[in-house]
C-alpha cells in the first residue's frame, strides 16, 4: 500500500492509482521503491507524465525483480560470478485429479487446470 499523511492510497503496483495521486497533488519528485512497483513500471508513467522520478525503468528493474532475467544476462554476456542454474518451466496440460467422496466411494473427476 501507498499513503498519503490523510488515507492509504492504494497499492504499490496500481500504476494507475499512483499517477493519478501524483497528479492531483502535485507531487514534483519521486522516490521508488521497493521492488513491486518498479515491476509494475511506475517509474515509466511517472515520467512519461512529466513527473520526477528516482526508479529504474521497467525494463531496467528486471535485473531486480528477476533472478532468471538476470542470470540469463549475465551468461549471456559471460560475466564472471553467475552460479550454476537451470531455469525450468512448467506448464501442465494434464487435466487436475481431484478426489471427491460420492456415496461412500472416492470417484476419481477430472478438471482442468
Amino acid at each position: 500500500m501507498f499513503c498519503s499523511d490523510k488515507d492509504v492510497i492504494g497499492k504499490m503496483n496500481d500504476v494507475d492509482s499512483i499517477v493519478t495521486f501524483a497528479k492531483e497533488n502535485k507531487v514534483d519528485f519521486v522516490v521508488l521503491g521497493p521492488e513491486l512497483p518498479i515491476e509494475a513500471g511506475v517509474a515509466d508513467a511517472l515520467r512519461y507524465r512529466g513527473i520526477r522520478c528516482v526508479g529504474p525503468r521497467k525494463v531496467a528493474g528486471q535485473l531486480e525483480t528477476s533472478k532468471s532475467f538476470t542470470r540469463d544476462l549475465v551468461a549471456k554476456y559471460d560475466i564472471p560470478g553467475n552460479p550454476k542454474f537451470k531455469i525450468e518451466i512448467r506448464y501442465s496440460r494434464e487435466p487436475e485429479v481431484q478426489n471427491i467422496r460420492k456415496d461412500g466411494q472416492h470417484k476419481r473427476v477430472h478438471g482442468r487446470t
